[in-house]
């Protein structure tokens, strides 16, 4: 069996690898009984907290002190924010990998095999597996976006729905189409006889019959 894999794409600032991912550092750094996690990424070579001074400062109001201005805060890294004794037992995790993709199993192990390009514009967060083309082999439906954001970023909304045809050798091409527009923060996809079924977060669930 395949796995499947949906993820946030690369369509944002954000665009992790193994040399340089993606990570989050979690630790009560003021002492008030709350972990705060910091998510950073690397910036032309160096890694940097995505969070503003104002939104590091709210979570963290001591942080005021240490950055008095925006300008003492630019070139602040996770080191400078987090004292060192609270770094060396906080909670290290790092992201290598944001591409949508498949995990082929061999027999003997997975090999990732990143979508194409098309795919990794938006969030996929969930598909449906059927053979779409009628050519006796199962396809992929990919549906995603993501609304819940923070505001500097904006929305991942490029999603309308993706259909990935797979072909004889197990690669996927994409096939495009205009009868499905799923171009709302869509979270879940289903089918039902001869209709797909799309949920969508905070909004009017979609309905699509297949002809």
């Amino acid at each position: 069996m395949d796995i499947i894999a949906g993820n946030h794409g690369l369509n944002s600032q954000m665009k992790p690898t193994v040399a340089e991912p993606l990570t989050v550092d979690a630790a009560d750094i003021d002492n008030n009984g709350s972990v705060d996690a910091i998510i950073s990424y690397y910036i032309q070579g160096k890694s940097y907290p995505i969070a503003t001074r104002d939104e590091i400062a709210d979570q963290v109001p001591s942080l005021k002190t240490k950055f008095p201005s925006y300008q003492a805060y630019c070139d602040a890294t996770i080191k400078d924010i987090m004292p060192k004794e609270k770094f060396e037992t906080a909670t290290h995790l790092k992201a290598e990998e944001f591409r949508s993709g498949i995990f082929v199993n061999d027999g003997k192990q997975f090999q990732f095999k990143p979508f194409d390009n098309e795919a990794q514009a938006f969030p996929v967060r969930d598909f449906l597996v059927e053979d779409f083309n009628k050519d006796g082999i199962k396809d992929i439906l990919l549906i995603g976006n993501n609304y819940a954001v923070r505001a500097q970023s904006g929305r991942y909304d490029a999603g309308k729905g993706l259909l990935l045809t797979q072909q004889k050798d197990k690669s996927f091409s994409v096939l495009h189409h205009d009868g499905l527009q799923a171009n709302k923060d869509a979270r879940k996809i289903n089918r039902i006889e001869n209709l797909i079924i799309i949920a969508n977060n905070n909004d009017k669930i979609q309905v699509y019959r297949i002809d």
